[in-house]
């Protein structure tokens, strides 16, 4: 292969047409292309007909019902209007101009299948087997499920199957991952943005932290892993009743676990304390209930900021109430209509090369999108990223209002 790649010769040595471009690549790039290359899709994928496309999305038995409908009533509203072909693309392939026939032949209706997993995440790779037999999917798009989405990236490893854009907070670890593409960190990434964020003060800071939860305990994971990196000890764990030793340095608290728990500590620290929490386990009115008790709260807010959503949110509601779909939960229902976005010009762009390593790549080229989902001011990939978004703001709560806001941090 990599003689093909550099000589334009077969294995016998023989020169290849001249139409064969020859690269000028050394020893390791030629190396590196090869393995690329032999990592791609050897034949057509499955989930594609002359005339459809399979995809799947998946759904936990236990999520609630109005989470269930937020993720799966926009997603069927999409999928309905794309299938109503209001370009006519059937009729163009067979009696359109000649130029454009390729083109508008590439179009196919969208199927979708809703895989429903049922009881613990450790028996779900045996029902998605059971599933993908049955009925392989070209693509996996949206889901959501309690918990974390490892059980289904490492799924979609092994079956070389894109996963895009999940609704999840607790994304699987990166190390293992190339189809399944995130719309953000979740709460790892929420945990790198705190640490980025301490590690900027002009004063030193002094780390308490409580994570108990699974979740609680990915936020910590990121803080801590991102802040030995920055140069500083490891965080201390909080003591149960709150109470703090006399340190020299400025003492933050990072509590990330949300409830009752988290309200027990905050009853026992000094107000004058920082308290750090997360906005994917605190809700905003409640982080500025809490400072209106007094306590100075860092907020990791991972979106665009509050008053900035609102303009950004009218294209989502316009395109809800004309499809009758209800708003239940305009951050999930924002997350299906951009990966509605999304998937419409990456299947354009594909033509009639139906490869799921080419949907990958049609992701991984993507233009910024600055605009098109109401709750991020940026989204984009580069080579090898897995997440769309990539870094927060740090809200400073006071008295029930927003005194400072953070620039974006990212690393």
């Amino acid at each position: 292969l990599k003689d093909a790649i550099r000589y334009g010769t077969n294995p016998d040595g023989k020169d290849l047409d001249w139409n064969m471009p020859r690269y000028e690549l050394d020893d390791a790039d030629a190396a590196t292309l090869a393995r690329y290359l032999l990592s791609l899709s050897a034949g057509f994928s499955p989930g594609v007909t002359d005339e459809s496309l399979t995809l799947a999305t998946v759904v936990d038995s236990r999520l609630p019902q109005e989470e269930r409908q937020a993720l799966l009533s926009p997603l069927k509203a999409y999928i309905r209007t794309r299938n109503n072909d209001p370009r006519r693309n059937r009729q163009r392939a067979s009696k359109g101009v000649f130029y454009h026939q390729e083109s508008y032949s590439a179009y196919r209706k969208l199927r979708l299948l809703v895989w429903e997993l049922k009881g613990p995440a450790a028996s779900w790779a045996k029902q998605l087997e059971t599933l993908y037999r049955q009925d392989p999917p070209f693509a996996l798009v949206a889901g959501r499920v309690r918990g974390s989405w490892r059980p289904i990236q490492d799924f979609c490893e092994q079956k070389q199957l894109p996963a895009l854009f999940p609704l999840t907070e607790r994304p699987g670890p990166p190390e293992n991952n190339w189809y399944t593409l995130y719309l953000d960190g979740g709460l790892r990434q929420q945990g790198r943005t705190a640490a980025l964020f301490l590690h900027h003060q002009k004063r030193p800071v002094q780390v308490y932290q409580l994570a108990e939860s699974a979740a609680a305990r990915e936020l910590a994971e990121g803080f801590t892993r991102t802040w030995r990196m920055l140069g500083h000890p490891a965080p201390r764990p909080l003591s149960p009743d709150g109470t703090l030793p006399d340190i020299a340095d400025t003492p933050v608290v990072l509590l990330w676990d949300p409830g009752a728990s988290k309200d027990r500590r905050l009853a026992g620290l000094d107000p004058s304390i920082p308290v750090m929490l997360s906005a994917s386990l605190v809700p905003l009115d409640r982080a500025r209930q809490l400072s209106q008790k007094g306590h100075r709260v860092l907020l990791v807010w991972p979106w665009r900021l509050p008053d900035e959503q609102p303009k950004f949110l009218s294209p989502v509601r316009r395109w809800l109430k004309v499809h009758q779909v209800p708003e239940i939960d305009l951050k999930l229902q924002s997350d299906v209509y951009f990966l509605g976005w999304m998937l419409t010009g990456a299947l354009r762009a594909m033509g009639n090369e139906f490869y799921r390593d080419y949907l990958l790549d049609m992701f991984d080229m993507m233009q910024d999108q600055t605009y098109a989902h109401p709750f991020y001011p940026r989204l984009s990939f580069g080579p090898g990223q897995r997440f769309a978004s990539k870094g927060g703001y740090v809200l400073t709560l006071a008295d029930g209002k927003t005194a400072d806001v953070s620039r974006w941090l990212t690393q």
